[in-house]
């Protein structure tokens, strides 16, 4: 029989409105019961008491891939068994860092989901796509390496089809990932940084296929997120339906506005821009790659910043993929975001702390939880501090601060609580 919990903050954010001085939250079997001031809260079997409570925090753009860098041969080249034993620790380092849940958008997650759900490793929350599509000579792709080599990598370590053509090929690479249990889709909307021969400004998917991809996720009760940094690949995308867009580095006003009239959600990766620009060749990343983030980086801040103005719905990403502190992107550094958020794209901490809230399951479309908000009938996801973010939010990145991260109820982190 469990027993119920409550816990007694001195500010209690619950994911969306102004924080309650000395309130409170409880929950009993996984589920939240009560969520408001203290004085006059109902009793519980169990009290603890914080300076902060709020919920779980959520990452809506990560990637479980068990790699340290950003060269071509470490990713193509890694063991499967070896990625995927970094990536379990991976896992744990992010929920340390107060991350309940993360949608992964390529990568491994399907299966690690499987391991942290039966509790054979700790873990946050695993909503995943399984494996990202995209087009030959695309960002899916690895251009430095014979097609067929890219294909037999796909199937043994993704477990995808590859470089996909044309609106039957893409759907069933997605039918693929609906039989793999996947969540949500990711698609390649437009080249990238870290590919070699692709521009971040070129449409990839056509029309047309993005319209086959857009129907068939439909159907299925999900949504695609699609990563895109050029003009034409986000148009397209939002035209044919896509609900998140991951990056837009390029977004102007004109499709901002298109953004907001097709109710699409922006998932900026700000983390991951940065590390890449100041760390990336010392990590392996090519000529190519480091000429492409110089140009990208800056102008992704810049776009953020218009993006909030004008109004754009945003929840929280990084773009987090490798394993380690000594690693390119590292696991456990997800609240950095949050800092970049407040000082660069001038939210509030408050705004800055709903993107991580109460719009990530929202990036989930019908599939999404009840989860990011201290309200009944919520699972019980919640994060403890020892300090108040709204006037420092890079507290949160300090572990000391961290005083526990409950998931469902189940005390996971437990730092002096």
């Amino acid at each position: 029989m469990s027993k119920s919990t409550k816990i007694v903050a001195e500010l209690l954010f619950d994911g969306y409105n102004e924080p309650i001085k000395d309130g409170a939250v409880i929950y009993d079997n996984g589920k939240i019961t009560y969520a408001g001031t203290a004085e006059g809260s109902p009793n519980a079997d169990l009290t603890y008491k914080c300076k902060t409570v709020l919920p779980g925090l959520w990452d809506c753009h990560v990637h479980f891939f068990g790699v340290k860098g950003a060269s071509e041969a470490e990713w193509n080249l890694s063991s499967p068994i070896s990625m995927a034993a970094r990536a379990i620790y991976d896992a744990k380092a992010c929920i340390e860092a107060g991350f309940t849940s993360v949608r992964e958008l390529g990568g491994i997650g399907l299966k690690l989901r499987d391991a942290i759900n039966d509790g054979t490793a700790p873990g946050p929350n695993l909503y995943s796509a399984g494996s990202a599509l995209g087009i030959t000579s695309g960002h899916a792709d690895s251009h430095n390496y014979p097609l067929d080599f890219v294909r037999k990598r796909a199937g043994e370590a993704w477990g995808s089809l590859g470089p996909v053509d044309g609106p039957w090929e893409a759907v069933k690479a997605m039918r693929i990932q609906f039989r793999e249990g996947a969540d949500v889709i990711k698609i390649m909307g437009s080249g990238g940084v870290m590919s070699q021969r692709d521009s971040p400004h070129h449409q990839e998917f056509s029309d047309v296929e993005l319209e086959a991809l857009v129907t068939e996720a439909t159907s299925k009760d999900r949504i695609i997120a699609s990563h895109t940094h050029g003009a034409a690949g986000i148009r397209a995308a939002l035209k044919a339906g896509v609900k998140t867009i991951e990056h837009g580095t390029w977004l102007d006003d004109e499709l901002c506005d298109l953004m907001i009239d097709k109710d699409a959600i922006l998932v900026p990766t700000i983390f991951i821009q940065q590390r890449l620009r100041d760390f990336g060749e010392k990590f392996g990343a090519s000529k190519e790659v480091m000429d492409k983030i110089s140009v990208v980086a800056d102008k992704h801040k810049e776009t953020m910043k218009l993006a909030y103005q004008k109004g754009v719905k945003i929840a929280l990403g990084t773009d987090i993929y490798s394993s380690g502190m000594d690693s390119l992107v590292p696991w456990g550094l997800n609240a950095r975001e949050l800092e970049y958020y407040v000082e660069d794209v001038r939210m509030s901490p408050l705004e800055a702390l709903r993107t991580a809230t109460h719009m990530g399951p929202k990036t989930l479309g019908p599939r999404a939880p009840k989860s990011g908000e201290l309200k009944i009938g919520f699972d019980a996801d919640l994060l403890l501090l020892n300090s108040n973010p709204f006037s420092d939010i890079s507290s949160i990145q300090d572990k000391n601060n961290i005083k526990a991260v409950i998931k469902g109820g189940i005390l996971t982190v437990n730092n002096g609580l």
